[in-house]
């Protein structure tokens, strides 16, 4: 019988419970797919209307733990997010990403009180406070714990009065009985109650704002559940400084496992910031290797510049662009990063096609923060066609890069699809464009959001 080796896995499953205001997001159907519905006592959140912050164990895509549109001041919840890891113990990472604080227009009440608007001009990342804990019995409720209580020994009273010291000379329950005519009795040891300890708390009432960052949650034991408690309050006393503001982030769970692995750190977070209002092109070409035309010959000397696909120029000739040449690939580099902005698309690559009807030219865009690890991003094609250029434009969203600096356009058009064009050279690179350009490091305030 042959020898069988496996190697083993770590899988994240995250399931949460959502409270808001004393009510419970709680799936009320009685089969088939679930329903989440509000249930409570409390008059918001309406009960009986739909809310998504509770599920069973799953892989996470786009699940929200939050999302709140009308928040007042004493609004308080909680969610318990329920973690099981499959199938090593395993450590434990929490990332909170991307926190934005915009001000959404300001009204007159809050007109009075506050100045700031737009992107980064919100308070209400400063007026909501959370706390987090170790919720080790997973009932959605922070246990303070209580300390010990020591063991009360047996002892032989007087029952028709206790006050009465009349049978205390009785030190063991047998002679106690003896004296039952006398009206003893013995009243047995109340044996010692041990300390509960309190559960572990992560961050103690502090605003949101400044928690950008990784917390290390220690270890989790392969398939066996553990639960975080998080609750958050909007103190009554905020004013209508937090009028129309909204509040977003990310929340990301990492695990990596335990054995022979006993110097684990969590992988920090690097700083970035967005320059909104701006675009920028790719200024370096690193490497490339340009391909030959369809007829297996060399591509003409003017479309083989390969500085000429960094920055975008508008005319209709062979300097404005780089041929990939067929199965030719280059890869870019700009000063800086550029980001995914929000809502936004990020990335747009420009081609040259001389008029149409024209066979398809494409190519792979792959993106990376370091030159060496690549991402696939999409593919541009010239099938949008603007006069004499074609645009493709791309989100870092799609593929959940939060930034890139590097770009590598590799020519995947069909040699067969050219047949009759032999001088075709595949993907003319016009333009790498960052539409959403900005900087390694915290944001200045005044030049950013």
């Amino acid at each position: 019988m042959g020898n069988i080796f496996t190697a083993g896995s770590v899988d994240l499953m995250v399931d949460s419970e959502q409270h808001y205001n004393g009510n419970v997001c709680t799936n009320v159907a009685t089969s088939g797919e679930p329903i989440y519905q509000w249930v409570g006592e409390s008059s918001y959140p309406v009960p009986g209307t739909l809310c998504n912050g509770t599920w069973e164990s799953k892989d996470l895509t786009i699940e929200k733990f939050f999302n709140f549109d009308d928040l007042k001041p004493g609004d308080y919840g909680e969610n318990t997010i329920s973690l099981t890891v499959h199938d090593n113990d395993s450590y434990l990472c929490a990332y909170v990403e991307n926190l934005e604080n915009n001000d959404n227009g300001i009204l007159e009440p809050e007109s009075i009180v506050d100045s700031t608007d737009g992107i980064g001009g919100g308070e209400l990342q400063d007026n909501i406070f959370i706390t987090i804990w170790r919720d080790t019995d997973c009932d959605n409720i922070y246990d303070e714990g209580t300390p010990a209580v020591a063991e009360i020994p047996g002892y032989c009273r007087y029952l028709q009065d206790p006050s009465v010291d009349a049978c205390r000379g009785s030190n063991t329950e047998e002679e106690c009985i003896s004296y039952a005519d006398y009206g003893c009795g013995w009243i047995d040891a109340i044996p010692e109650v041990p300390a509960i300890l309190a559960e572990e708390v992560l961050v103690s009432n502090v605003p949101i704002n400044g928690n950008n960052g990784v917390w290390s949650l220690d270890q989790l034991k392969g398939g066996e559940k553990t639960c975080i408690g998080v609750s958050w309050e909007i103190p009554e006393e905020t004013g209508n400084v937090i009028q129309t503001d909204s509040l977003s982030g990310d929340i990301r769970f990492y695990v990596e496992q335990v054995r022979n692995n006993p110097n684990f750190v969590c992988p920090g977070i690097v700083d970035f910031c967005y320059t909104p209002g701006q675009s920028v092109f790719a200024s370096t070409v690193l490497s490339y290797n340009q391909g030959p035309q369809q007829n297996s010959l060399p591509v003409a000397a003017a479309r083989s510049v390969p500085e000429q696909g960094l920055v975008y120029d508008a005319a209709e000739a062979e300097s404005s662009f780089f041929s990939l040449g067929f199965d030719g690939w280059m890869i870019v580099a700009f000063d800086d990063i550029f980001v995914d902005g929000p809502g936004v698309d990020d990335l747009k690559i420009t081609e040259d096609t001389w008029g149409s009807p024209y066979p398809l030219e494409k190519a792979d865009v792959f993106i990376s923060q370091d030159g060496v690890n690549w991402t696939l991003l999409g593919v541009a094609d010239n099938t949008n066609l603007d006069l004499i250029h074609t645009i493709t434009v791309f989100d870092l969203a799609d593929v959940g890069m939060d930034w890139a600096k590097y770009v590598k356009i590799v020519d995947t058009s069909e040699l067969s699809a050219f047949d009759g064009y032999p001088t075709a050279d595949g993907y003319d690179l016009n333009a790498v464009e960052a539409l959403s350009p900005g900087y390694l490091g915290p944001c200045n305030p005044t030049t950013a959001n």
